[in-house]
């Protein structure tokens, strides 16, 4: 190459580790092999990049039309700028910053909608806020990183979710489809197809691409499992009914929830309704095992049983006849960061 020539970087060349050649376009993300987890991830083109400093953290901005907000279109700026402590990252060609209290605020050009401010209409000189649903009444709250490629936006949100919105020419928004978006929407989970029922939970980092976006995903389900009997006292050789309720805390959906009742031997079955999912039980008149699985219980959301015995139980001393104690638990394939709330136990007195 001849001295001074500047070489050009063509579609699918290694520019800043992406891979050669082409290959099929995603909208939606996809899940891969656990790999060795890293604190944040980052992608840009390497002349896009802050110009880091090690004692701590600033932002060289290159002064594009509506990078420095409040300065006049195409001023450069000499001295670094330090990021306020949510951090941001714009490989395009705006900036994007969290605002207090957690607000997405965007500004410069905004021909694909990536500003989110429900328009495209030309390029914004100052920040501006990110809308917080399709009509742009609330602003974009609660965000702790976000992301800016060559023309859409990323944000992270306080809750795990992953919001998108700009161009999406190559599904980079991750909302099962190639439509660009003038507003947030949320992200898709992987395996989902459009128009999607479950979203990506448990980000904890973002970055982007010029064209793509990645994320660090971490499952974790709080769950909880709840009690009740009635009536109380039960009549001894009476109907005793428990209802038990297995409630997801989140941060994700719970994967393959099972609740487990090994039934206490002064009871005999005789019947159980679940809200969702379906329940081996022992034959009626019998005491055994009832195991109810539930699928897949979304964040925040709970499944119940309502189990029905008859009561069989035996005089103690003085001729009074024994309570009925009854313990549940609930398992799930989804990582729970407090196992100790996944059981309960209930005694109930017999008259």
């Amino acid at each position: 190459m001849k001295a001074g020539c500047r070489s050009r970087v063509r579609d699918g060349a290694r520019a800043h580790g992406e891979r050669v050649g082409r290959s099929p376009r995603r909208s939606r993300p996809r899940s891969g092999p656990p790999r060795e987890r890293s604190a944040y991830v980052r992608l840009g083109h390497p002349s896009r990049r802050p110009q880091e400093d090690r004692s701590s953290k600033t932002t060289l901005r290159d002064g594009r039309p509506g990078h420095l907000a409040g300065r006049r279109p195409g001023a450069a700026r000499s001295r670094p700028v330090v990021p306020s402590p949510a951090y941001a990252d714009s490989a395009g060609g705006r900036d994007i910053r969290t605002g207090p209290p957690g607000t997405a605020l965007a500004w410069g050009t905004n021909a694909s909608g990536q500003l989110g401010d429900g328009n495209t209409a030309g390029h914004s000189t100052v920040p501006g806020r990110a809308c917080g649903n399709a009509t742009c009444t609330t602003p974009l709250g609660k965000v702790v990183q976000v992301a800016a490629g060559n023309g859409h936006s990323i944000a992270l949100l306080e809750d795990g979710s992953v919001v998108g919105w700009g161009a999406n020419i190559s599904g980079q928004l991750g909302d099962g489809t190639t439509t660009d978006r003038i507003s947030p929407v949320r992200v898709c989970t992987h395996g989902q197809t459009a128009p999607c029922t479950r979203f990506l939970e448990g980000a904890t980092a973002i970055a982007v691409g010029d064209n793509h976006t990645v994320a660090v995903h971490q499952t974790s389900a709080d769950l909880a499992t709840s009690i009740t009997a009635g009536p109380e006292p039960v009549a001894n050789g009476g109907t005793l009914t428990y209802t038990v309720r297995v409630h997801n805390y989140g941060p994700t959906a719970a994967e393959n929830v099972v609740l487990t009742n090994q039934l206490p031997a002064s009871v005999r079955y005789a019947s159980a309704s679940p809200s969702t999912g379906h329940c081996d039980t022992p034959p009626t008149g019998t005491t055994d095992t009832v195991t109810c699985s539930f699928g897949t219980v979304a964040r925040g959301g709970a499944a119940t049983v309502t189990i029905a015995v008859k009561v069989r139980s035996a005089s103690g001393a003085g001729g009074v006849v024994n309570a009925v104690t009854n313990a549940v638990f609930a398992t799930s394939d989804t990582p729970d960061p407090r196992p100790n709330n996944n059981s309960a136990v209930i005694t109930t007195p017999v008259s």
